[in-house]
């Protein structure tokens, strides 16, 4: 099984960041989950293709990022444990997370 998010460039940098960010500050068990998840395809945030037909048409710059590894809600709580460990700008996390339970910034499961 495999789930897609749809975000713009600068939102999957602070996705990225802060799953790089997350070692030393977040329990073991959540950064090898993290790991998991950047190898399942979180890791292709910075060439993920531009541009698909099932998410938001006011998104045009979107980016179409698959993931092969997990669930969708997995990895939205994984992303709500990050910004609690990290705080500060990661804090953004938890409404990315948040969105993504909505039909234009994930779809579980993908395709």
């Amino acid at each position: 099984m495999a789930f897609v998010i749809w975000y713009e460039l600068s939102d999957l940098n602070i996705i990225a960041g802060a799953i790089a960010a997350s070692n030393g500050v977040i329990p073991v068990a959540d950064r090898n989950l993290a790991r998991k998840y950047w190898q399942g395809g979180i890791d292709g945030w910075a060439t993920a293709p531009v541009g698909h037909a099932s998410a938001d048409a006011n998104c045009p710059l979107c980016r179409e990022l698959v993931c092969t590894f997990g669930t969708l809600t997995e990895f939205r709580a994984l992303l709500d444990r990050i910004a609690d460990a990290l705080g500060g700008d990661t804090l953004y996390l938890h409404k990315l997370a948040e969105d993504m339970g909505n039909w234009w910034g994930a779809k579980d499961p993908w395709p």
